[in-house]
């Protein structure tokens, strides 16, 4: 049985940075922009922090701009103060410290804590990131139940997800393991 109630998404600004309007041709910004039409129609709502309101403002389309006063109007904005958490910046700065690969992540780690304190759920483009993540996440088993979703990958298998309730799929957990190795 499937739980269908609202679910608290984070989602990254590289998605209301690619989401454009109805005119829009490049698949990119048109999966963006149905992905947040679609959340806006559903009762899920977003979840920013200070620092994501930043990040929003700083690389939002026109378009994500307008959608955002939208959600707001229909209260469907949770604003949230979440102080860092100390543990998991510790745990992932100390992996950063030893893999430089994964320096690009420490821009993120706000992303994870909202998530941590909420629903689970990020929506964001960044695969760079879901992957680092994944990776880090074989050490730090909280964040293996963070469900990490590229709204531009399948497009509407991930528009089908949003519709039914949004609940964790096993397969966009940062800590699931592809057990046939693809």
């Amino acid at each position: 049985m499937r739980e269908n109630k609202s679910k608290r998404l984070v989602i990254d600004a590289s998605v209301a940075g690619a989401s454009s309007d109805i005119h829009a041709r490049e698949p990119v910004a048109k999966n963006c922009r149905n992905f947040l039409q679609s959340v806006l129609k559903i009762c899920h709502h977003v979840v920013l922090t200070n620092e994501i309101t930043g990040e929003w403002n700083k690389h939002q389309s026109t378009s994500a701009r307008k959608w955002r006063v939208q959600m707001v109007s229909k209260g469907k904005v949770l604003i949230v103060d979440i102080p860092p958490n100390t543990q998991i910046r510790t745990g992932i700065k100390g992996k950063l410290s030893t893999d430089s690969a994964l320096q690009y992540l420490e821009k993120d780690i706000i992303l994870i804590e909202a998530a941590l304190l909420t629903d689970k759920t990020i929506i964001s483009l960044d695969d760079k990131a879901q992957k680092g993540f994944s990776e880090i996440s074989q050490e730090l088993k909280k964040l293996r139940s963070i469900v990490w979703v590229n709204p531009q990958e399948n497009a509407e298998e991930k528009l089908s997800w949003l519709r039914d309730g949004a609940n964790p799929v096993e397969k966009y957990k940062l800590g699931f393991v592809d057990q046939q190795g693809g």
